[in-house]
């Protein structure tokens, strides 16, 4: 038997029945889950949780939004302590899911999108940081492809 350590999320939503419903999801289903009312409250979450792999956060909240915030975390947290972004977005377009690659989310899905696809998405944005943080060379921003592959965008099937 392993003592392998369940997955680290931070869930960021100015909506608190979002963000609660999210948590429960993830705690069920085993990841460690710390939560943020917005971007400037998940920045601090994230300094002091350094076993966060994966941020999945809100596109549009006041103040420090989704991309913003996924820009600032590519900038502060180097590979070796590697975390992926994926965002949340109940405007989802082209120029949503592009924006979001551009400023370093993993991916970018829209908020209809089934629970399970969410957590799809968050499990191999988890992969990805892992990789990165072991040194295995991790794919750049800006690609447009599915999970287990590379970088992507899920809309609402």
């Amino acid at each position: 038997m392993t003592n392998k350590k369940p997955p680290h999320v931070l869930i960021v939503d100015d909506d608190s029945l979002i963000l609660e419903e999210l948590a429960a999801n993830f705690h069920m289903r085993g990841y460690d889950v710390t939560t943020a009312s917005n971007g400037l409250e998940a920045l601090i979450r994230l300094r002091d949780a350094p076993d966060v792999t994966v941020v999945l956060s809100d596109d549009q909240m006041m103040g420090l939004d989704g991309q913003s915030l996924a820009r600032t975390i590519r900038r502060r947290w180097p590979d070796a302590n590697a975390v992926e972004v994926v965002i949340l977005s109940a405007i989802m377009t082209d120029t949503t899911a592009s924006r979001a690659h551009h400023d370093g989310a993993a991916f970018c899905l829209d908020k209809l999108v089934p629970m399970r696809r969410i957590a799809e998405f968050v499990q191999t944005a988890h992969e990805m940081a892992m990789k990165r943080r072991l040194g295995l060379a991790g794919p750049q921003p800006g690609s447009t492809t599915d999970p287990g592959t590379r970088r992507g965008c899920q809309n609402r099937n």
